[in-house]
This record gives C-alpha cells, structure tokens and sequence, in this order.
C-alpha cells in the first residue's frame, strides 16, 4: 500500500517463476491493468454478495493444480498434533533441495496472540499424488498463551534436530520477538529471522 492509500501491484509468470522472484509489472503495465479491473470487478461482486458465474469454465493452470492437489494430499498424510485449525503453506521443494512439492502444515488459532508449535511438514511428488515423506516438527502440541504487553522474547526446547529449524524462523518473524532456542545441547537465538549461536548450556 501507499502513503496516500493506494496500493501497488506486483505481476509474476507463476509458469516460469514459481517462487515469485522476477516481478514482471514495471515490464507489463498493460496486463497489470488488465488484471487489475478484473480484481476490481470482483471486489464489487463480494461486496454484494453475488455468486460469480462464468460463461467459459475456467481452469486451473497445471502448476496450480499440481499445488493444489499437494497440499490437499498433505492434509490428510499424517495425524495433526494440534487442533484442526491449520494453515498451509505450498512451495517447491527445490528450496530444501528435494523434488516435488513441499507442503507446511502450521496450527493455527483463532485466539489473538495465541500460537501454537505442533506444525508439520510433507514432501510430495511433482503431480501431487504421492506423499514421498512427512515430517513432524517438534515432537508434541505446544499452545503459547497472548503474551504480556511488555514481552521482548520467548524460550523453547528442541528435540528434533541438533539446530534450530526453519519452523523457529516462522515463529520469530509472526510474533515479531525475539526466541532462543535450547537445541544439541546449545543455546541459539532468533531475531529478524537470523539465527545466531550463544554457545553450549552450562
């Protein structure tokens, strides 16, 4: 969004840039336009409260198929540690250096400023039909209560790995506080999503 209001609109090739990395608007004011009516248009459909029906079917291009079969997959491979509340997260697994897709499974709540780390992780196949593994990410549910106001940072036990993990990351950027982590027998903190090493536990 601008200062004055507005927003700005960014333009990616989904078919060719998954990851979101090449912003193609500056290149293609005309399409930004072009779907930025459109976007426009449903807008003042959901506002009223109308069923949008299209003469044409549209499809889902492949990619997005693909993502969407992943992630629907991923939801029931494995027993949810948590409540049933999840948000979901699907990437190319490329980033972790496998194949296929990588969907995050995140608990989630519905109360503010409650968080939850009983999150997973599920490796799929580049169709989205086969599961090639889960992984849980940590080894039981943990609820943390809306912190206090004056809340600088959070403390956690890690028992999956010898080092923290991206999932640490996640909770560092979303409660925007800064975690240490107790991990290998080592002390390790996040902030602004780096991770630095304090040390070994004495």
């Amino acid at each position: 969004p601008k200062p004055d209001g507005g927003q700005t609109f960014e333009l990616y090739d989904l078919s060719s840039d998954p990851l979101e990395k090449s912003d193609l608007a500056a290149s293609r004011p005309e399409k930004v336009a072009e779907l930025r009516e459109e976007l426009e248009a449903l807008s003042q459909h959901f506002e009223a409260n109308t069923v949008i029906e299209y003469a044409t079917p549209e499809f889902l291009m492949p990619v997005h198929l693909e993502r969407y079969s992943a992630r629907r997959l991923a939801l029931s491979s494995t027993t949810l540690l948590c409540s049933t509340n999840y948000n979901t997260v699907v990437l190319p697994a490329h980033v972790l250096g496998d194949s296929g897709w990588l969907v995050y499974l995140l608990a989630a709540s519905t109360i503010p400023g409650e968080h939850y780390l009983g999150h997973h992780r599920v490796f799929v196949d580049d169709a989205g039909t086969t599961i090639l593994r889960t992984e849980n990410l940590s080894k039981t549910c943990l609820r943390t209560s809306p912190p206090p106001e004056n809340a600088v940072g959070a403390g956690v036990t890690h028992l999956i790995s010898e080092t923290p993990i991206d999932i640490h990351v996640y909770r560092n950027l979303v409660t925007d506080m800064h975690l240490l982590v107790a991990a290998g027998g080592n002390m390790w903190s996040i902030t602004e999503g780096q991770i630095a090493f304090h040390g070994p536990l004495e």
